[in-house]
């Protein structure tokens, strides 16, 4: 539960004073058969339970586990005495460090028995009322978000705003969902369910609105140059880099560039325009909108295959242009084109598309030597 000190708690630390202070090690062996035999597991069942339910059902081992407390501190006061008295030797000694953290250890493990563990346990077994009142809560907080979903919904739709002045929107629908979610956390997820769900169609209807009102807004405004576009990051030196940053940014021409020779000619800066436009606009099908978010952002991982593992690889048997070799291979890397943030957001796509690309090593520097897009 993270109440007690650790220092106290593994016998294998104190192994060395079995020769050194050997009254101080017995006692130490019956705490920690002590503290073994006791049930925090117990206790914390109880102190995390989420609903009247969870508290009665945790109850009898909690309620054990607390009478058996007295106990356990008996022996935690014996091994503070033997610490006491040791340290109380004037004459300097090794362990001298060693015990004064012990008796640190001590005196914090059972201020956490004796006070923490009993308030918590009083805090839950009291914890009903105070349930019922964050549930009589949360089931406000569901109706009262439903509700301004609704009246956000509204003013989204107004024609006459431009994105500029209903981008504020945005981030007052995350405090909306912020200031839910944190009603919501004091319930079991059961209960959560079950409040949600009166109004849950209301509020999937209205947000789902709400949301695309901005993200069109968006996009009219992008398309007439009233909303800036996404800036791309610029990449590093890596061909993947190169390459995907050049058709996050549309440039199709300088994505050819980064091709081997035996590709430069096959994926032409018109195929690969047309195969990015077809990937992005079947996500956007998917997702249900008529047209996709600009790709915002872009994001090249390193995948360990080696040479040999991605030749065997059935999708590549016969893909991979026999112009890759072990001896130019560089690796195997994943690129994905990525909405911007806050596109994402409103449309809920992280991903517009996937490539899987080789890095080779060619007499004009590192190229792309093959490309996939994955459907």
């Amino acid at each position: 539960m993270g109440l007690f000190d650790d220092r106290l708690i593994n016998r294998y630390t104190v192994e060395d004073l079995e020769k050194s202070h050997p009254a101080l090690h017995s006692a130490l062996l019956v705490w920690f058969k002590a503290f073994g035999d006791f049930d925090d597991g117990g206790l914390a069942k109880l102190v995390n339970a989420k609903s009247p339910a969870d508290v009665e059902r945790a109850k009898p081992r909690a309620q054990a586990a607390l009478d058996s407390i007295p106990g356990v501190v008996k022996t935690l006061d014996a091994v503070t005495t033997e610490l006491e008295t040791a340290l109380a030797a004037p004459a300097a000694f090794p362990e001298r460090a060693q015990l004064e953290g012990l008796l640190e250890s001590a005196r914090t493990n059972r201020t956490a028995l004796v006070e923490r563990l009993p308030a918590m346990a009083a805090d839950a077994l009291g914890s009903p009322a105070s349930y019922e009142t964050a549930r009589a809560k949360a089931v406000a907080a569901v109706t009262r978000t439903a509700d301004r979903l609704e009246e956000m919904r509204t003013r989204s739709a107004d024609a006459t705003k431009s994105y500029k002045d209903l981008q504020p929107m945005v981030a007052e629908l995350k405090g909306v969902w912020g200031e839910l979610d944190k009603a919501l956390s004091a319930l079991s997820r059961q209960d959560q369910r079950a409040v949600r769900a009166p109004e849950d169609g209301r509020t999937r209807a209205a947000a789902l609105a709400l949301c695309r009102n901005l993200y069109a807004r968006k996009m009219r405004d992008r398309a007439s140059g009233a909303w800036p576009a996404a800036t791309i990051a610029p990449p590093g030196d890596p061909a993947p880099e190169r390459f995907a940053a050049a058709l996050a940014a549309g440039n199709f021409s300088v994505a050819n560039a980064t091709l081997a020779p035996w590709l430069v000619t096959v994926w032409t800066a018109d195929r690969l325009a047309q195969e990015i436009t077809q990937s992005t606009r079947a996500t956007a099908e998917a997702a249900d909108l008529p047209e996709a978010p600009r790709v915002g952002a872009y994001e090249v991982g390193a995948n360990p295959m080696q040479y040999d593992d991605m030749r065997h690889e059935p999708a590549n048997r016969t893909g991979v242009p026999a112009e890759v070799t072990a001896g130019n291979y560089r690796g195997w890397f994943i690129v994905n084109l990525q909405t911007e943030e806050e596109d994402g957001y409103l449309t809920d796509i992280d991903t517009l598309a996937t490539l899987y690309v080789v890095a080779v090593n060619t007499p004009d520097g590192d190229r792309i030597g093959y490309v996939r897009v994955v459907e």
